[in-house]
């Protein structure tokens, strides 16, 4: 899968924003995953082939702009 876009690009760092990934090539598994720079990935809902919904976890490690957004169709295979 391609990331494109986020919305909302930004959030809280205390976490819990949904955060709807755009992009191509996403497919549905039970595996489904959204990593936020170093945190521990977390589970991603399926919307359709271009979008996925995510949860954003807290955020303890500075300054969260520019935070890269990964997906992985199998839950360790990163984008």
């Amino acid at each position: 899968p391609t990331v494109v876009s986020l919305s909302p690009a930004s959030g809280d760092i205390a976490g819990g924003n949904s955060i709807s990934v755009r992009g191509f090539g996403f497919l549905p598994s039970d595996f489904l995953s959204c990593q936020f720079g170093d945190a521990e990935p977390v589970t991603a809902v399926f919307n359709s082939s271009t979008a996925v919904l995510c949860r954003a976890p807290p955020w303890n490690w500075g300054d969260p702009s520019g935070i890269p957004v990964e997906v992985a169709i199998n839950g360790w295979d990163f984008t």
